[in-house]
């Protein structure tokens, strides 16, 4: 099973991706994000596989986002 969070600041995109991984058995869509900042504390815990990250969101850019990611992940933007 991979697992894997979604960061975006525009709800209809999470809800989309959500919808997505729920078809699918291979991909467990395990937490969404709409702040970055609260995403980034949560990976420092809980590592995840492949990241669907937005590139562009207002306080945090997904470009620099991926940046500082804390380990390495497998990122869709």
């Amino acid at each position: 099973m991979i697992k894997a969070i979604a960061v975006d600041d525009e709800l209809p995109a999470l809800e989309i991706l959500q919808d997505f991984c729920s078809r699918t058995n291979e991909v467990t869509l395990e937490k969404t994000f709409s702040k970055p900042t609260l995403a980034l504390q949560y990976l420092k815990q809980f590592p995840a596989d492949i990241l669907f990250l937005d590139i562009n969101m207002p306080a945090l850019n997904g470009i620099e986002f991926s940046k500082i990611l804390p380990q390495k992940t497998c990122i869709i933007f």
